[in-house]
């Protein structure tokens, strides 16, 4: 009866439900004071149901039930069914942090069947911000003992905690964040997205996966230092190329001329549409050192040329 008291700092997430069949069976009922109003609420409820489902000896009672409380009923048959993908789906989605709506809506269900199921039955909401609670009661067998592939509850759970919504999305789906082809020519691209995709991801799950001992911690540390060799390569590519990216920069502010807006560009260019305007013509060279931004030697003398009025006869 201890590990389902509502004050005990690791209950276990179906505290609730636990509390409702020790009441059946004889237990102390459930108060305000022992258990807190909304829980003692909870509680006196999951214990009739309870009870009404324990004298359910044929499917005829149990769909009779069904009908008089649905959606009791539907929370505990989810929970019932402790190897089947929805419930796996249910709890990691709760620990992603995803809304009784949201959940409902992957689902197919009332949302309402969701908040009684994670208040009877996974009740982690309330303590998601408390890390050590998660990782030591509800992930406890992942984090102890380790993960195998096959123990997708655990995977989705974690993955959801740590990752969220979106990357649990990508562990449960087959691919990895597919889109709809519309054209056949976007088959090939698809397919290689998809192949490199899937190895990413079964790859961070064998890493998962992979246990500490004799055998294993070797070559765990060989893969390490392939890995640290691999980042000590790219890092020095890094500063290579801000080296020269660097380099250009420098170049490109100690030359005279700048690049820029077509604004700026007119604004350079009226010292040489004043020429254009005059008598005078530069050379080549003129030209250059006009659009370098540098000025003529008797510069004013040059714009001061005319061409002669033309005569009336």
């Amino acid at each position: 009866m201890l590990e389902s008291m509502a004050q005990n700092p690791s209950r276990v997430p179906d505290w609730r439900w636990l509390r409702a069949q020790d009441i059946a069976h004889g237990g102390p009922p459930a108060t305000v004071r022992r258990d807190g109003t909304t829980s003692t609420t909870l509680i006196r409820k999951a214990t009739q149901f309870y009870k009404a489902w324990k004298r359910c000896d044929s499917d005829e009672r149990q769909m009779k039930l069904a009908e008089r409380a649905p959606i009791v009923f539907w929370a505990h048959y989810l929970y019932a069914q402790p190897d089947h993908p929805l419930r796996w789906s249910v709890e990691a989605r709760i620990l992603a942090g995803e809304t009784d709506r949201e959940i409902a809506r992957r689902i197919g269900c009332g949302e309402e069947i969701i908040q009684l199921y994670e208040a009877l039955f996974f009740n982690v909401r309330e303590k998601l911000n408390c890390t050590d609670y998660i990782f030591n009661v509800v992930l406890k067998d992942a984090v102890l003992r380790g993960l195998h592939e096959r123990e997708k509850d655990l995977l989705w759970k974690l993955m959801a905690y740590l990752g969220g919504s979106h990357l649990l999305d990508a562990v449960i789906n087959p691919l990895v964040n597919p889109h709809w082809i519309t054209n056949p020519d976007d088959i090939p691209a698809f397919l290689q997205d998809v192949s490199i995709n899937v190895i990413k991801k079964k790859a961070a799950i064998a890493a998962l996966c992979v246990p500490i001992n004799s055998q294993t911690c070797m070559k765990l540390i060989k893969a390490l230092g392939k890995f640290v060799k691999i980042e000590r390569s790219m890092d020095s590519q890094g500063k290579i190329s801000d080296q020269i990216t660097n380099g250009i920069g420098d170049m490109l502010d100690r030359l005279p001329f700048r690049v820029g807006s077509m604004k700026a560009a007119k604004a350079q260019a009226r010292p040489l549409l004043e020429y254009d305007q005059g008598a005078a013509e530069l050379r080549q060279g003129g030209f250059k050192c006009m659009a370098a931004g540098y000025s003529l030697p008797g510069d004013k003398l040059f714009k001061q040329c005319k061409f002669p009025e033309q005569l009336t006869l």
